[in-house]
């Protein structure tokens, strides 16, 4: 008689266990290590240890040159030797993997909600607080996030050539002023301010052109009759009536003409997208759902956001591109005058 077997144990399993109990680190970069010393060192017991590393070897990760002796294979020194790298891997394997567990009871307990504490993080962990207000409670998780922002921001699809070059910046009079909103350490102001020396930005010092400002953007905008107001990456964090929220704090300060660049996620159509540049995407969409209530948009979703927001804003369509091998289509920029 046999027993059913139970499901395999997914790739995330796998990943948690290597991370959570350092056994990347553990074993030497260029050496090997039998099972029963990564075992004492790793403060667990030998047979389980030897599951763990078995299974990972069955997909490649680490080797086992002979019986009982583990050594690297390309994945877990890769791990060991980049820190941003292991801290992303855990956040991924342990926070999110935690959170997707706990998405359908979300959706189930606040149907439609579009609040960012109504998620599968906020039911996971469990919290009342929206997951950037909780990671600032908890420095380690803060940490393995911010490393993973990192690891983000250093993605090819993401250069900030794309946007210094996705519009004419060139034929803003001189001058002008370019307001980098939710700009972080001012990367993209940087960028184009090397680009275009004429122009003076908001949010680092490039011969005195550049300034930074605290500013919560749910809140009025301080700066007042700036030529360009620019968002990178910040709507997708947030739910559609937060997004609306966002640009309705914006207009008081918004002098006639005045532009609203954004450089932000646009969806391909479903027609548009083969399956797994679609995997990818969705997978990508789902994961903003589950921690933040929000989204990526599809064009027509970002001229209806901004019709939601004003009538005095006027959608100018904008440009994208997809760089090799990424999942992702970038709107490199989006051109919205306010009359």
């Amino acid at each position: 008689m046999y027993a059913p077997r139970s499901p395999p144990p997914s790739p995330t399993s796998r990943q948690l266990a290597i991370i959570r109990f350092g056994l990347a680190r553990i074993v030497p970069i260029d050496d090997e290590a039998p099972f029963a010393e990564i075992a004492a060192a790793a403060g667990l017991g030998e047979v389980h240890v030897r599951r763990l590393i078995r299974h990972a070897i069955s997909q490649h990760v680490f080797q086992e040159p002979r019986p009982g002796v583990a050594t690297h294979s390309a994945a877990p020194r890769l791990i060991a030797e980049d820190a941003d790298l292991a801290a992303w891997v855990r956040w991924r394997a342990d926070d999110c993997w935690i959170a997707a567990y706990h998405a359908c009871e979300a959706v189930a307990r606040w149907p439609g909600s579009e609040e960012p504490n109504e998620t599968g993080f906020a039911v996971a962990n469990p919290t009342s607080l929206t997951m950037f207000d909780f990671l600032a409670t908890q420095p380690e998780r803060a940490s393995r996030f911010a490393a993973g922002m990192r690891l983000y921001a250093a993605h090819s699809d993401l250069d900030l050539q794309y946007l210094v070059k996705a519009w004419s910046w060139g034929e803003l009079p001189k001058g002008a002023t370019v307001v980098d909103v939710g700009g972080s350490h001012g990367e993209a102001a940087i960028a184009l301010a090397r680009a275009y020396p004429s122009l003076s930005f908001v949010p680092a010092d490039v011969g005195g052109r550049i300034r930074y400002m605290i500013h919560d953007f749910f809140t009025e905008q301080p700066v007042h009759g700036a030529d360009v107001y620019l968002y990178r990456a910040c709507f997708h964090d947030w739910s559609h009536r937060y997004a609306v929220r966002m640009l309705q704090a914006l207009i008081p300060a918004l002098k006639a003409g005045a532009r609203v660049i954004l450089n932000d996620v646009v969806v391909p159509g479903p027609e548009e997208m083969s399956p797994g540049l679609a995997a990818g995407v969705r997978t990508g969409d789902l994961g903003m759902m589950i921690l933040f209530n929000a989204g990526d948009s599809e064009m027509a979703e970002w001229a209806r956001l901004f019709e939601a927001a004003s009538s005095g804003f006027h959608f100018k369509g904008g440009k994208g591109h997809r760089a090799q091998g990424c999942g992702f289509w970038r709107q490199s920029g989006r051109d919205i005058v306010h009359s």
